[in-house]
C-alpha cells in the first residue's frame, strides 16, 4: 500500500520558505500537455541499436525536515544560548508542521436510526428534507449502508493520517443522531480543505453498477462560490477510485438537492462507491482486499486534489495574511549560507546561458532544496522512462500484470534501451502511464509518443524528476521493492550515460542517475536536449540534482561538460555547507 505519496508530493523545488511548499502544482485532474513539433531522436537512440545513442507528493513532514536543519531564525536569535536557539527552532518547526497539514473531513453517510424530521435544504431555505435516513442494505450481503460506509470511513481516516493529513470525522459509531446539515457544519467549523461524504447507491434495477460522485451546480443558491473546487474534488476522487478498484465510472452528477452539500462552506463531494442493489457489486464491496483498494483509491483522489488546491492556511501565509507565529516559523526555514550563495550564483549563471535551463537541488540529509525554473515543463527525452518504471511496478501491485518484463525494466533504465521502453509502453498502455503520472501529482509529466516515433514530444520537469528520485531514495516510489529495483538499475548506468552530473563529482563517490538527450524541433527551430537526474551518495551529505536543458545545437561534449561543471559547483557547495 502506498502510504507516503502525500508526504512528499508537496516538496516543490524553487521555494525557500516552507510556507510555499505546495505552490504551483498541477492545474487539473484531467489535463493535456501541449507539445512541440516531431523530431528525429539521437538521444533516444539509433534505430538499429535500439539504445540511447552516445551524445544526444508530506507537506507537514517536509516543513519539519527543513526546519530541523535550518539555521537559527527570528525566534532562535532571541534565545540566550545555542541550546535555547535549537529549542526555539524545533518549536517553530513543530508548530509549522502541524499548521500546514491539509484538513480532510470524512462523513460516513446515514446512521443506524433514521431521523425523518425536516431541516432546511440550505441556509435560510424554505424548502426542507429529512434530516438523515438509514440508507440502503446490501441485496446479497445484508450489510446496511451505514455500516459499510463507516467501515470505509474509519479505514480512510487511518490511511490519510499515515499520509500526513489531519482528519475530522462526523461520526465514529452508528448509534448517533447527526443531521446532514450538522455534518456539514462539523467540516465548516474544522475549516476543512475538503469534505468527503461516503455513500453507496441503490436503485430498483438490480443490473445497474458503477460509482459516481456528486457536487453542486454552478448556480447553486447556497455555495456556488466553491463549485469549481467541489467539481475538481469530485473528478479527482472518481477518477482515482475507479482506476484503483476497477469499478465502472458513471459520472459527476451536479445537483442542488443535497442538504449536506448545500450547507457546506468547504469543497465537498459525495462518493457513491457502488450499488448495493447489484448482487455482484454488493459482495465485491464487502471483500477485505477490495475495501483496501476502495480506501486507497479515495485517498489517491484526495492526494490529486490537494496537489491542485493547497491547504488554506498555507495559501494565507503566501498572501501575507497568516499569523505572526506562522510567519516567524516560516522565516526560520532558510538555506544554509553556502547553499544560498550557490543558488544566487546559479540563477545568474543559467540566466546568461543560451536556450532554456532548469535545475533542482534537494539535500537528503537536511531537507533543504531550491530550484531554478524547476517547475517549467521541459522536453523529457529519456527521463520519461522514470515514470514508465513506476507505472510498471504499480500495475504489478494492482494485479493487472505480472512481473514478466524484468530485463526490459532494467535495461530501460540502465542502458536507456528504447526497444525495452516501447515494449513496456505496449504492455502498460500510454493512457495508464499518463494516469500514473497524474495520480502521483507529477504536474509536468506527459507521455505523448513512443521512443523513436514521430509526434508530440514527451515532457517532465526538474522538480518532478527530483521528486521521483527522492521517493526512490526513501523507498516510497510505489513500494520499497519498486524503489530498490529502480535504484539498482540507476546505479548500473552504463559509462556513456555518466558523463554529465556524475562526471562533476569525485570518482570514488557513488552515484545513481538517469540521463536523456535528443535532437528535435521546438517552435520551428532545431534544439538539443541534454538532461540528467542523479542521486549523489556523498557520505553523510547525500543529495539529488536534476538538470534539464533545451538549447540551440552545440557540441555534445560541450553540453556534457557544462552540466558536469554545474554539478561540480553543487558538489563543492553541498560538501562545504555548515562549515
Amino acid at each position: 500500500m502506498r502510504k507516503t505519496r502525500s508526504k512528499t508530493l508537496a516538496r516543490a523545488c524553487g521555494l525557500v520558505l516552507a510556507a510555499s511548499l505546495l505552490a504551483g502544482m498541477i492545474t487539473g485532474c484531467n489535463r493535456t500537455q501541449t507539445g512541440s513539433a516531431p523530431g528525429t531522436s539521437a538521444g533516444e537512440g539509433a534505430a538499429q541499436a535500439g539504445t540511447e545513442a552516445p551524445g544526444p507528493g508530506s507537506t507537514a513532514e517536509t516543513a519539519a525536515a527543513a526546519a530541523s536543519s535550518a539555521k537559527a531564525g527570528t525566534a532562535a536569535t532571541a534565545a540566550a544560548s545555542s541550546e535555547e536557539a535549537g529549542t526555539a527552532a524545533t518549536a517553530a518547526a513543530e508548530e509549522a508542521a502541524e499548521f500546514y497539514k491539509a484538513v480532510i473531513a470524512i462523513d460516513p453517510g446515514h446512521q443506524e436510526h433514521a431521523d425523518l424530521e425536516d431541516e432546511p435544504l440550505g441556509p435560510e431555505s424554505s424548502e426542507t428534507k429529512d434530516k438523515v435516513t438509514g440508507g440502503a442494505t446490501g441485496v446479497a450481503s445484508g450489510v446496511p449502508e451505514y455500516q459499510l460506509v463507516l467501515d470505509i470511513g474509519l479505514a480512510l481516516r487511518e490511511e490519510l493520517e499515515e499520509r500526513g493529513y489531519k482528519v475530522v470525522m462526523t461520526r465514529e459509531t452508528n448509534n448517533v443522531d447527526i443531521s446532514n446539515s450538522e455534518r456539514a457544519e462539523i467540516a465548516n467549523e474544522a475549516e476543512a480543505d475538503a469534505l468527503i461524504r461516503i455513500h453507496a447507491n441503490s436503485v430498483g434495477d438490480s443490473g445497474h453498477t458503477g460509482a459516481m460522485t456528486i457536487c453542486q451546480t454552478p448556480g447553486n443558491a447556497f455555495n456556488a462560490d466553491i463549485y469549481e473546487e467541489s467539481r475538481a474534488l469530485s473528478e479527482c476522487v472518481l477518477d482515482a477510485y475507479t482506476l484503483e478498484t476497477g469499478i465502472q465510472a458513471e459520472s459527476v452528477w451536479e445537483t442542488d438537492t443535497m442538504t449536506g452539500i448545500n450547507w457546506s462552506d468547504v469543497p465537498v463531494t459525495i462518493l457513491e462507491m457502488g450499488y448495493l442493489s447489484n448482487r455482484e457489486e454488493d459482495l465485491k464491496m464487502q471483500d477485505p482486499d477490495m475495501r483496501k483498494k476502495m480506501v486507497r483509491g479515495i485517498a489517491n483522489g484526495i492526494d490529486a486534489y490537494i496537489v491542485q488546491h493547497p491547504p488554506k492556511k498555507q495559501v494565507a501565509i503566501e498572501a501575507g495574511s497568516g499569523s505572526t507565529a506562522m510567519e516567524t516559523a516560516a522565516e526560520s526555514f532558510i538555506l544554509d549560507p553556502k547553499i544560498q550563495e550557490l543558488k544566487d550564483h546559479l540563477e545568474e549563471e543559467l540566466a546568461a546561458k543560451s536556450g532554456k535551463w532548469s535545475m533542482c537541488l534537494h539535500r537528503l540529509d537536511t531537507g533543504e532544496e531550491f530550484g531554478i525554473n524547476a517547475d517549467n515543463p521541459m522536453i523529457s527525452a529519456s527521463l520519461i522512462k522514470l515514470y514508465i518504471a513506476g507505472c510498471y511496478f504499480e500495475q504489478i501491485d494492482r494485479g493487472v500484470i505480472g512481473d514478466d518484463y524484468p530485463n526490459q525494466l532494467f535495461t530501460m533504465i540502465s542502458e536507456s534501451n528504447n526497444d525495452s521502453t516501447n515494449t513496456l509502453i505496449d504492455v502498460l498502455g500510454m493512457d495508464t502511464i499518463n494516469a500514473f503520472i497524474q495520480e502521483h501529482g507529477f504536474k509536468a509529466g506527459q507521455l505523448n509518443r513512443k521512443m523513436l516515433h514521430p509526434g508530440t514530444e514527451n515532457y517532465t520537469s526538474s522538480a518532478d524528476c527530483a521528486r521521483v528520485l527522492r521517493e526512490v531514495y526513501e523507498g516510497t516510489y510505489v513500494s520499497q521493492e519498486a524503489s530498490d529495483r529502480i535504484m539498482e538499475a540507476m546505479k548500473a548506468q552504463i559509462a556513456r550515460n555518466r558523463q554529465k552530473i556524475p562526471a562533476g563529482v569525485p570518482g570514488d563517490v557513488e552515484t545513481a542517475n538517469k540521463t536523456g538527450e535528443l535532437f528535435t524541433q521546438e517552435d520551428g527551430a532545431s534544439v538539443e536536449i541534454q538532461n540528467d537526474a542523479a542521486i549523489i551518495f556523498v557520505p553523510d551529505h547525500p543529495y539529488i540534482l536534476t538538470v534539464m536543458t533545451t538549447v540551440p545545437p552545440v557540441s555534445e561534449d560541450e553540453m556534457r561538460a557544462q552540466i558536469a561543471a554545474l554539478s561540480a559547483e553543487v558538489y563543492e557547495a553541498v560538501t562545504s555547507a555548515g562549515q
